[in-house]
């Protein structure tokens, strides 16, 4: 019987030591499966982008390109091009730190839910210089779960001057490889919202497809003509020549302190309509309400857009003074 016990007692012992070494085996394994890297995850033209569009958890955007690039669901909306196409540029050589091959456990990594979704459609280019039919492919990012709870749940502000370094991922698709991709590549792709594509500038339209101007100051009407066309236009008041110069660049220096849709409440500093030589756009209206001491409103074709600087729109001001008084 006591043999019996004994015989027992090392079966017992002999399978906690197999299931130890097999859980360390596995660990091995597993470790094994994460490597160094450095290799370029994606190769994309920027020039053979068709479309792009990306979900978070708070919004969904989607834009394609024509002759420039379109916001689908609004195509006036004045994006900025040369942030959508930054955005974009990450994709030409996105390249990873490590990768992590044969992932089953998603939800370690923050990719069973991820933060941010984006999906490109591209038409690469034959050697020939064809185009081949249209491709696509979708990328998933987060930051690693317990690092962002962390960061979520801190009310401190950091006191170090140093950048703080992220640990974030990626997944390609329904791949089962997961990479870790750079803070750099990370912040530039979760900074892609809504109001980081649209021009921070009032007057996104160019000066020189202005014909003519209509001004609305402190209850006196006034309207700016012109000839010629392009950057070689002469412009009048009254029928006499003017310079347009102080008044241009305050108009385009113009730009937003940060985007608000609130209704004006206080009195109209000064009310703009600029007539275009443009088949899209053929005019803009830009009213500029009293705020605070600081800021005032923009109303972009009866629509709040923004609010500026309280001293931008005195410049605006005192240059249309300049010119009709």
């Amino acid at each position: 019987m006591k043999r019996a016990k004994r015989i027992y007692a090392l079966l017992g012992v002999l399978a906690v030591i197999c299931v130890i070494t097999f859980l360390v085996v596995r660990h091995e394994e597993e470790q094994e499966n994460i490597r160094n890297s450095g290799e370029v995850v994606l190769e994309v033209d920027a020039d053979s982008v068709k479309s792009i569009s990306w979900e978070t958890e708070t919004e969904s955007l989607s834009f394609h390109k024509e002759d420039s690039w379109l916001y689908d669901d609004d195509t006036a909306f004045p994006i900025n091009e040369e942030k959508i196409n930054e955005l974009i540029g990450q994709f030409e050589e996105f390249s990873a730190s490590f990768i992590i091959e044969e992932v089953s456990d998603y939800s370690q990594y923050g990719l069973d839910d991820p933060e941010l979704t984006v999906t490109v459609v591209y038409t690469p280019e034959e050697e020939d210089g064809s185009e081949e039919e249209k491709q696509t492919f979708t990328i998933s990012i987060s930051r690693d779960p317990e690092e962002r709870e962390k960061a979520e749940n801190s009310s401190e502000e950091s006191e170090s001057d140093e950048e703080e370094e992220i640990t974030a991922y990626a997944r390609v698709g329904d791949s089962k490889i997961i990479y870790k991709i750079t803070s750099s590549s990370y912040e530039a792709l979760m900074a892609a919202g809504y109001d980081d594509l649209r021009h921070s500038e009032v007057f996104t339209a160019s000066f020189d497809d202005v014909t003519s101007i209509d001004i609305s100051l402190e209850g006196s009407d006034y309207t700016i003509t012109s000839e010629g066309t392009g950057d070689k236009k002469t412009f009048y008041y009254n029928e006499e020549e003017i310079s347009i110069d102080d008044f241009q660049s305050a108009l385009e220096d113009m730009s937003a302190s940060n985007f608000t849709d609130e209704s004006p409440s206080q009195k109209e500093e000064i009310s703009l309509t600029l007539y275009l030589d443009n088949e899209v756009h053929t005019q803009v209206q830009i009213e500029l309400y009293r705020y605070d001491g600081e800021h005032c409103l923009a109303v972009i074709d009866g629509e709040s857009v923004s609010l500026v600087p309280r001293s931008d729109v005195v410049d605006l001001i005192e240059a249309v003074n300049t010119l009709v008084l």
